[in-house]
């Protein structure tokens, strides 16, 4: 998870206008603590179906299969690179950095 929630937390809070900082972060928050027990609801019963490694396995790959998804959508990559200073220096939201 901290692979995933560090560079979204500094993305949110580069991008996103002060003022809605916190709702944002309220309803990130609530969206990553109900995906455990519907990850639960899943993978509880199927785990007694389907062997735990090849649900490992077969959820390993859905990601690697979302990375390279992600990775070739412009549009998020953009949307991902970091402010550069004059951008920032500009913005009278960001101030002086």
């Amino acid at each position: 998870m901290p692979i995933f929630n560090t560079p979204t937390t500094v993305m949110l809070q580069e991008k996103v206008d002060k003022n809605y900082l916190g709702r944002i972060f309220g309803v990130f928050g609530m969206i990553s603590t109900s995906m455990m027990p519907v990850g639960m609801l899943i993978f509880g019963p199927l785990a007694d179906v389907v062997k735990v490694e090849w649900l490992l396995i077969g959820t390993g790959l859905l990601m690697l299969l979302l990375t390279v998804f992600f990775t070739r959508n412009k549009r998020l990559v953009e949307a991902g690179m970091p402010l550069l200073k004059e951008d920032a220096a500009n913005d009278p939201e960001f101030g002086n950095l």
